[in-house]
């Protein structure tokens, strides 16, 4: 992967595989599978998917959880998985089209999927790079994949929130982590409140940081999501 590839490219597979040549932690490529499903279910909310996902995060910062309770959560978002993809199939074979009530059963399902694969490995996305180029599928498995990518590419600009920009990382000064810039970033971390990112900007000038990188990250328009690099660099999470 090349530093244009990863600015501008669109293919998920091959900047998730890329990422593998870089000293990205397991946590921020967790985080960014806890943002898609986010992304993704946002739509059609169920709560044992949140719980799942809030539950993954909750593990990835290292905060006490209940083990029983994750194995059964991620127990339940399988099962759940498995079983909402049956009436999409069933529905597109029977009609043998893409009706409105089949495409909204085959999103609901591929949201509930991604929930279920937030704590997938490498082994995953290489999985989603063959299905990419398998062309034995059926007609109903091929939407699905495509689809299934899909949501990925189009949540591909909150990877670059998380990473940054591997080719060129900032070291952050310990004078930019100020009282204020710490109690901001640690707000907008745990709220999700990626509003606050341009008072975050305001905080960090005023602790002595002048990185165009940083500040522009803060006052640009967006998405964000919670590992964005700015905010972790302020709390030294990696």
């Amino acid at each position: 992967m090349t530093e244009p590839e990863w600015l501008t490219g669109n293919d998920p597979v091959a900047l998730m595989c890329g990422l593998q040549g870089f000293n990205i932690s397991y946590r921020k490529q967790q985080l960014f599978n806890c943002a898609v499903a986010r992304a993704v279910c946002n739509p059609w909310p169920d709560p044992v998917c949140e719980k799942h996902i809030e539950l993954v995060e909750r593990q990835l910062d290292q905060h006490p959880v209940d083990e029983a309770e994750c194995d059964r959560v991620k127990d339940e978002v399988g099962e759940l998985a498995r079983a909402s993809a049956i009436p999409a199939q069933e529905a597109f074979e029977e009609s043998g089209q893409w009706t409105p009530s089949v495409l909204d059963q085959l999103r609901r399902s591929i949201g509930i999927t991604t929930t279920d694969m937030v704590l997938g490995s490498m082994e995953w996305w290489y999985w989603l790079s063959d299905l990419e180029y398998t062309s034995t599928l059926s007609a109903f498995d091929a939407v699905w994949g495509s689809m299934l990518i899909d949501n990925y590419r189009a949540c591909l600009p909150l990877l670059r929130c998380i990473v940054g920009n591997p080719f060129r990382p900032v070291t952050f000064d310990p004078a930019w982590r100020s009282e204020t810039a710490v109690a901001l970033a640690t707000g907008i971390y745990a709220d999700h409140a990626f509003d606050r990112l341009p008072i975050l900007a305001d905080a960090l000038e005023e602790a002595g940081c002048d990185h165009p990188e940083v500040l522009a990250h803060c006052r640009g328009p967006g998405p964000h999501a919670r590992g964005c690099w700015v905010a972790d660099g302020v709390l030294t999470k990696s």
